[in-house]
């Protein structure tokens, strides 16, 4: 087992990676969702912890930075690289201007406003707002590639994400990352026109 271990730390290959990756992945993220706060959960995927415990292990492993002799020191070096992620990012949230507990429901924010007298803007969208969307829309689908494309046409005809990742062949991670890359390009480009 040990001898096992010196060989793949020793490789600094892809498969080497890999190995780590395998043995190591499903474990972090259930740490990760272990040590972030339950109001977090919506906003911090441990997933993403995960991820970037990874890359951040591996950007330093490559500059010599450990010295590692057994699994067991590797798990506990990764304990501790993703404690310390999923501290900041605790603390990220609990800021004041981010803090959770100051969020609302719409609902809520409705009530609040109308005790106020201030009324919501329920204006519908003319049609110019709704074809200078479709061009948008149309602009940026040019510009992704073709799993791309396929992951937000489905999306716009309301298919879920596990439909989709299962349509696509890709994972509902993909889906969600292609969706939310979309999202920002076209916020991105509304402000820029506004």
């Amino acid at each position: 087992m040990a001898d096992e271990f010196i060989r793949i730390s020793a490789a600094q290959s892809d498969g080497a990676a890999d190995a780590i990756f395998r043995r190591y992945a499903d474990r972090l993220i259930d740490f990760a969702r272990e040590q972030l706060e339950s109001g977090l959960r919506g906003k911090i995927d441990p997933d993403d912890v995960m991820q970037s415990v990874m890359r951040s292990f591996f950007r330093r492993q490559r500059n010599g930075a450990y010295e590692l002799t057994s699994w067991e020191s590797l798990w506990y070096l990764l304990v501790q690289i993703a404690r310390r992620k999923c501290i900041r990012k605790n603390g990220f949230y609990r800021a004041e201007k981010r803090d959770r507990l100051r969020e609302q429901s719409l609902q809520s924010v409705e009530e609040d406003s109308k005790q106020q007298g201030w009324q919501l803007d329920e204006r519908q969208p003319t049609v110019e707002d709704v074809m200078a969307l479709q061009d948008t829309v149309e602009w940026i689908m040019t510009e992704l590639m073709p799993v791309q494309r396929g992951i937000v046409s489905l999306h716009l005809q309301g298919a879920s994400t596990d439909e989709i990742a299962e349509q696509v062949d890709r994972s509902r991670r993909t889906v969600r990352r292609t969706i939310k890359l979309v999202r920002d390009e076209i916020q991105k480009l509304h402000s820029e026109i506004v």
